[in-house]
């Protein structure tokens, strides 16, 4: 097994496809997670010139016409309290301050969603390029161990996945904290800890998704369409949740709201039933199962493959 793992340690090196997909990755996150760390930050002089003057406008316009408004509505059969039209509030128009529950849940959902499919991307890949440059039949040849060559791979993709995934939400994490502090964003105690809970979870779900795809790799045996099975389901999860079909029949199935709610600590499913809207509160711990269920699953079906496959 350590012969393998080195093997293919050195071989995962020699990939600079896999390593393109991380720094794509890492750049998207870093783009994308810039920008909601940034929504903690204090208004500028700028912006609150500009809520200033909206809010005054918006004043002078109620002033000018709101008893024109409310008689229209009284004619309209509406009642004089039904039809009164409150005056605009400063408060109203004030620019919009993240705190920093939402700072964090928002910016460890984004990366964890880029960075899962980068993971998966990447296994699939280093495992189906295994099979099409032949290097997986030339080590048979020489090492005709599969379930040690297969979970040799998986075991390698699981761990680049863990070191990225440490690397990006511990960077985060960090970030975070340090433009809280900057800015004055109150970080009580426990909010620092729910934080940290929900890095390692995003953390885990990255190092599910890279082992999913190399699974899928070695059952398909074409880095083409084990991406394109993921893509498939993501199309038609997304169809499902936007016609409501069965979403509130099989909320488990929804791998990807499973997987929201096991980052962020929690989601709400809705949808609507006979004609009712109905919202289903999904908790964390169901979302880190039903992906670990997943992993278990592909990797299986991985080793039986690899095992009715090959030669002897």
């Amino acid at each position: 097994m350590l012969r393998a793992l080195a093997a293919d340690a050195k071989l995962l090196r020699c990939r600079p496809v896999v390593w393109v997909i991380c720094a794509v990755a890492l750049l998207a996150i870093g783009v994308l997670a810039t920008q909601s760390v940034r929504d903690m930050a204090p208004p500028t002089e700028a912006q609150m010139a500009m809520a200033e003057e909206t809010y005054r406008t918006k004043l002078a316009e109620w002033e000018a016409e709101h008893e024109q408004w409310e008689q229209a509505c009284i004619d309209d059969g509406g009642t004089a309290e039904q039809c009164a039209v409150p005056a605009p509030t400063p408060e109203a128009y004030q620019p919009w301050q993240s705190d920093y529950s939402d700072a964090s849940r928002i910016t460890f959902l984004i990366a964890a969603a880029l960075l899962g499919m980068a993971m998966y991307v990447a296994g699939a890949m280093f495992v189906g390029g295994a099979f099409v440059s032949g290097a997986m039949t030339t080590w048979l040849t020489h090492h005709p161990g599969r379930l040690v060559l297969t979970v040799s791979k998986l075991i390698v993709m699981g761990v680049l996945a863990l070191g990225v995934g440490v690397l990006v939400f511990g960077g985060l994490l960090i970030t975070l904290n340090l433009a809280a502090r900057a800015w004055g964003v109150p970080v009580p105690d426990d909010q620092f800890a729910t934080s940290l809970v929900s890095a390692c979870r995003a953390t885990l779900l990255g190092v599910f998704s890279a082992v999913t795809g190399a699974a899928a790799s070695f059952i398909t045996r074409r880095t083409a369409l084990a991406i394109g099975l993921a893509a498939a389901y993501v199309i038609l999860n997304r169809l499902v949740v936007s016609f409501n079909f069965a979403t509130g029949v099989a909320p488990a199935l929804d791998l990807i709201t499973q997987g929201q709610a096991w980052v962020g600590g929690t989601t709400y499913l809705a949808y609507w039933d006979a004609g009712v809207f109905r919202e289903v509160q999904i908790d964390p711990t169901p979302g880190g199962i039903a992906w670990a269920v997943l992993t278990v699953l592909m990797v299986a079906a991985a080793l039986l493959m690899q095992r009715l496959r090959d030669p002897q």
